[in-house]
């Protein structure tokens, strides 16, 4: 091989390294991620106080129906150096009514984010699944809405919590993922069912936020489902080591600040927490009948 052959690898070879360092994002110092990033006032993740900061109401935003395909080939794979994915793309779609207006959101993608992004009452959870949506404008156009009065939030993203530890076993639906062919996928086992995991009866909190990578595009309605899922620490185990070959330390944003946002929490239907909102709600009545 000649030297000027050589040289010419040694230069392609530099230029893939400066590429892969220049697309890798760095958790630690966001000084680099752009202005919107730093001076945002909608920034995503926060830590979701205790329920006592929320607005317990129904009429700011809820879920009408969900229609997610079966997802049977749960191939993830790593795009840009940064977005742990799979692309779900034409297969399912979700309808919420937010502020009396009804809006539906296009599939797009599930990301995987290790620890979780998002806290609850300060918790850091070992895995966040996000599950992102695209407005779809055309289906607003044909059921009559002209003029979208929530127009500038296009994006609608749900999170999906998840609890790893010893004495869990593993969980059947994280057992189907591939996740960069190190964990096969089995055939015999059926798909990925997200109704399972969004649906019009399940509580959730839900707060007006960013994407939480460079550019950090605001606003973005995120809804974070309260139910946290189990899985085996081998499990977890064999996903940050996918992660961590290129973070080390994880692929989440640090939380951000509220800025006096409005939070929401949204009670699961038919459940004691229902019965026991209704009951408060009775004993108030009672009280004031009487006084």
């Amino acid at each position: 091989m000649s030297t000027k052959i050589r040289f010419i690898i040694i230069i392609t070879y530099f230029g893939l390294f400066q590429k892969l360092l220049s697309s890798i994002i760095d958790y630690s110092n966001e000084s680099q991620w752009g202005q919107h990033c730093i001076n945002g006032s909608l920034q995503s993740p926060i830590n979701l106080p205790s329920r006592n900061d929320y607005n317990y109401t129904n009429s700011i935003i809820k879920i009408r129906k969900t229609e997610y395909e079966i997802i049977e080939n749960l191939k993830f794979e790593v795009l840009y150096y940064y977005k742990y994915w799979i692309n779900l793309t034409n297969l399912g779609f979700i309808e919420v009514n937010k502020n009396t207006t009804n809006y539906s959101y296009d599939l797009l993608f599930i990301q995987i984010h290790s620890p979780s992004e998002h806290l609850i009452n300060g918790q850091k959870y070992d895995l966040e699944l996000q599950i992102v949506h695209k407005k779809d404008n055309y289906w607003s156009n044909l059921n009559g809405l002209i003029t979208d009065p929530d127009y500038s939030t296009q994006n609608l993203i749900i999170s999906i919590l998840y609890t790893a530890g010893d004495n869990y076993k593993d969980n059947p639906d994280i057992s189907k993922f591939n996740i960069n062919s190190n964990l096969p996928t089995n055939n015999n086992k059926s798909g990925l069912n997200l109704n399972n995991y969004v649906n019009s009866s399940n509580s959730f909190f839900y707060y007006s936020g960013s994407l939480t990578n460079p550019i950090c595009h605001e606003p973005i309605d995120w809804i974070i489902m309260e139910n946290i899922q189990f899985m085996s620490k081998n499990q977890l185990d064999d996903i940050k080591k996918w992660i961590n070959i290129l973070y080390p330390d994880g692929n989440s944003r640090k939380v951000k600040s509220l800025n006096d946002r409005q939070l929401y929490y949204k009670y699961p239907t038919s459940s004691y927490f229902t019965t026991l909102r209704i009951f408060q709600l009775v004993v108030i009545c009672l009280f004031y009948l009487f006084i």
